[in-house]
């Protein structure tokens, strides 16, 4: 099934058994219109103060089924690479800036983990999930601190303000297209509170970025994208043969992980 799964049946319940670790994640997404100028990050209100700025280049590929049925459960399903947190990473979301993400180790490319699959089976059944879109990200990573409680007490790590040079390569059947922007995250750490946003927005603003109008880097790629329809009787012979080919694939994927388990038949 992929190129470390022929070692025997431990190796596969092994990963059958695998479950993805889950954290939280709230943050917020600003463009930057012509004309803005760069933040000064010096200038962050309430006590905060930033650290020194990090860069790393990050690669993600983001997968959806044809007719973009975690797309339309308002998921994001990708398999990133570069940064501390590589993997495979599935954002549910919540309420307000707030998104529950699941992790699974990033494996082999292309291979989705099943454990995240499952995640969305009812909905999903056959249907494969394919690329969309790939993206290459720099990205410059500034820390953000915040005041101590007490004298002599360790500042707290309470944000990270991230800049990022998008460079997105859409991948789908007769939507080929690259596109390129730049944009600002903020994203809280552990508990720290709302009003952390506030205060760094008080520096971003103030340079003219305005809050994006966009969840997530994918939907910004697709922005045009419309789902795949079903192939029909009286349509071209190619989209017929594509479809059943996906059709096999999506039963494929779907059977992996009672394969890795050697149930019957599967």
């Amino acid at each position: 099934i992929d190129g470390q799964s022929g070692q025997g049946s431990s190796t596969g319940q092994t990963e059958q058994t695998r479950t993805p670790t889950q954290q939280r994640e709230v943050e917020r997404k600003y463009d930057i219109p012509e004309g803005s100028a760069k933040p000064d990050l010096s200038k962050l209100g309430g006590g905060l103060s930033a650290g020194e700025p990090n860069t790393e280049k990050l690669v993600a590929e983001y997968v959806d089924s044809p007719d973009l049925v975690i797309l339309g459960a308002r998921c994001v399903l990708r398999r990133r690479t570069g940064g501390d947190d590589e993997g495979w990473h599935l954002k549910r979301p919540r309420s307000g800036d707030e998104r529950i993400e699941l992790h699974a180790p990033v494996g082999s490319p292309r291979r989705v983990p099943p454990e995240l699959r499952a995640e969305f089976a009812e909905i999903l059944g056959d249907r494969p999930v394919l690329p969309l879109v790939e993206l290459t990200t720099m990205r410059t990573t500034t820390e953000v601190w915040g005041a101590a409680d007490t004298e002599g007490a360790e500042r707290p790590l309470v944000a990270l303000i991230c800049e990022d040079d998008v460079h997105a390569k859409v991948v789908r059947l007769g939507h080929q297209r690259e596109l390129a922007w730049r944009e600002y995250e903020v994203e809280l750490v552990g508990d720290a509170p709302l009003r952390v946003f506030d205060e760094v927005e008080s520096a971003l603003f103030a340079a003219g970025l305005v809050a994006s109008a966009h969840k997530s880097k994918m939907v910004r790629s697709l922005e045009g994208v419309e789902a795949t329809p079903p192939a029909t009787a009286g349509g071209p012979v190619g989209a017929a043969v594509v479809a059943a080919f996906a059709r096999r694939f999506g039963e494929f994927q779907a059977s992996e992980a009672l394969a890795r388990s050697d149930e019957p038949d599967a």
